[in-house]
């Protein structure tokens, strides 16, 4: 029985470990992005508009809110990180198959995105007046989707289009590579975003997300953004204003509450582990005390005794440990169905499990058998 909860106690602790760890990098990995400062909410306009009337709204709205008093700049896009929510695609590079294709995100966004989100620039160009829609479509891809998609060479001048499911999507010329946006992947760990960034005069979208940066704290600034934008569309519904920052928090939340519910169930097994080894000890050390006396009268030392109970604790443990490693991999499947993106066959986490198991079973071995050494023989003896 011992042993078959300490198996069951590696597995459950190998994973509360491995989902710790993620939950500290989920905090602590940056995301490519400086977020702090930065206000944004999320438009879906009753009048969707044709292409041109669109971007006209849009310039109309980029002018309204940099006019707002705190903000320093505005930009408009298709989405924002660390969301992936919009933009899925694939992506076919002008020279290889067209049956080649790699997944993207595709994010359509004003200039100054780069400037609000502080996404620096590698190589190439930003987006600027020339990129209008009468005027060669452009593109700028980020790092991880030139260093993956193009290795080797400079990407600044291929062509590339973003496929989409109707129509015949034009090609476009790569201008410049920016810095990674990161997305949260099975609530686990940021990864980048092999994103293709097209100019909003291009492919101005219907649906989009506004963004400001302020260098300042300013009251009532949602408030300024939502009249900006309802002084120019009434009918526009508008999402409550929320900075990055705490959009950002609220999905750090869930990992950081999915640890602490693993690790709790973890700390739980541990202490089944430890009562039931006590316990068993306790009761044997109880029952064998004329043995043990008998032992010390003949001449046994302390280090025989001590060696004594600890190997009757120190076998199942070690079976047991043994079984959870056999285990792990069977418990990896049914684990990684429940946490997507999961994987429990971790080398550190599974070291630091068996350290944590066992210096859990020798701090509970030693209670009994430290019992052990103190029988006097003279009062074993009688009891016998």
């Amino acid at each position: 029985m011992i042993a078959a909860q300490i198996a069951a106690c590696f597995v459950v602790l190998t994973g509360a470990v491995l989902l710790v760890n993620s939950a500290l990098h989920i905090q602590a990995d940056s995301l490519g992005i400086a977020s702090d400062g930065v206000a944004a909410t999320w438009l879906t306009p009753a009048n969707r508009r044709d292409a041109g009337r669109r971007t006209a709204f849009h310039a109309a709205l980029l002018e309204r809110l940099r006019s707002v008093p705190g903000v320093s700049s505005a930009a408009i896009a298709s989405f924002l990180p660390p969301s992936r929510e919009a933009g899925d695609a694939l992506l076919e590079i002008r020279g290889n198959p067209p049956s080649q294709t790699y997944d993207v995100a595709e994010c359509a966004a004003s200039p100054a995105i780069f400037e609000v989100l502080r996404t620096p620039l590698l190589r190439g160009r930003m987006f600027d007046q020339r990129d209008r829609p009468d005027s060669p479509l452009v593109a700028i891809v980020s790092e991880s989707l030139a260093r993956e998609y193009f290795p080797g060479s400079d990407p600044l001048g291929h062509a590339i289009r973003v496929l989409s499911f109707s129509g015949t999507p034009p090609w476009l010329t790569i201008v410049g590579v920016a810095g990674d946006w990161r997305h949260l992947e099975w609530d686990a760990r940021w990864v980048p975003t092999p994103l293709v960034f097209r100019p909003l005069a291009q492919d101005p979208f219907s649906d989009y997300a506004v963004a400001v940066r302020t260098e300042r704290p300013v009251p009532g600034l949602a408030r300024s953004i939502s009249e900006a934008i309802l002084g120019l569309d009434p009918s526009t519904p508008v999402e409550a204003v929320e900075t990055l920052d705490s959009r950002i928090a609220g999905m750090r939340m869930y990992p950081r509450f999915r640890a602490f519910v693993v690790m709790f169930f973890a700390s739980v097994a541990l202490i089944i582990v430890a009562v039931g080894l006590h316990g068993t000890l306790t009761q044997i050390v109880s029952r064998r005390i004329p043995e043990l006396g008998l032992r010390r009268a003949i001449g046994a030392q302390s280090s025989d005794l001590l060696w004594l109970v600890g190997r009757h604790g120190g076998i199942p443990v070690i079976a047991g440990l043994i079984s959870g490693m056999i285990a792990t991999p069977a418990a990896a499947r049914i684990l990684r169905s429940l946490f997507v993106g999961l994987t429990l066959l971790d080398l550190r986490a599974m070291v630091l499990a068996v350290v944590l198991l066992l210096v859990v079973a020798i701090l509970t071995i030693a209670l009994p058998a430290r019992r052990a050494t103190q029988v006097d023989p003279i009062a074993a003896l009688r009891q016998e």
